[in-house]
């Protein structure tokens, strides 16, 4: 598995951007596991919850 992944993340609440940043892939901790992402979208609701919320969103995505 490789050391980093990209991650879809706000940079500041209210800014209602999106930007990719590289970071190190986690380490699951007991009772926990880590799934490859193959592909992540956007949710309709995500624009309005960017809009006031500094808060990343992962709820749509499709893994191994």
């Amino acid at each position: 598995m490789p050391d980093l992944s990209q991650q879809g993340r706000r940079p500041a609440a209210g800014s209602g951007r999106l930007e990719v940043a590289e970071v190190p892939v986690p380490e699951p901790g007991a009772g926990e596991v880590l799934v490859r992402v193959r592909a992540c979208g956007i949710c309709g609701t995500d624009p309005k919850i960017a809009a006031h919320y500094h808060s990343d969103c992962h709820h749509v995505f499709c893994a191994d």
